[in-house]
């Protein structure tokens, strides 16, 4: 693997790749949250929560969505949770909902409906794919690299 260290700055044109990180510092963080969480709660290795894929095509829309484009919303906060229906005692799967935070770093669970329409709706937004069934099952990130 090649190395690509993380930046400390941000980069002109490109805010986003202050946050980086390299490819072995994430195999890292990973492998130790697998062994965290193996254990801690005694889960074979096969039921670890590992990750989620959210498409592109949710995120940009995401970005775009009125009701979050007001100025009142200052980012978004993930959750874990499991499918609708499981139980303590039998999980199907994990993934995760997003809630809109507001200035303050609140969560917001209810939200108007743009155009002045007096109208709240759910601002929980479950539009991922849990792992396995959406993962790279190769890759180091997803298994022991051991």
């Amino acid at each position: 693997m090649e190395n690509h260290p993380g930046n400390s700055k941000p980069v002109k044109g490109h805010p986003h790749l202050s946050t980086t990180i390299s490819p072995e510092e994430a195999v890292a963080r990973t492998t130790t949250w697998r062994d965290f969480i193996a254990k801690h709660t005694g889960l074979p290795e096969n039921l670890i929560p590992r990750g989620v894929h959210i498409s592109m095509d949710d995120i940009i829309q995401l970005s775009k969505d009125p009701r979050f484009n007001n100025g009142n919303v200052s980012g978004v906060r993930a959750y874990f949770t499991c499918a609708n229906g499981d139980t303590p005692d039998h999980v199907t799967e994990i993934s995760l909902v997003f809630v809109p935070i507001d200035q303050e770093g609140h969560d917001i669970l209810v939200i108007s409906t743009p155009g002045g329409e007096d109208i709240s709706m759910s601002a929980v937004e479950d539009f991922t794919k849990p792992c396995p069934s959406a993962c790279d099952l190769d890759s180091p990130l997803y298994k022991n690299p051991r």
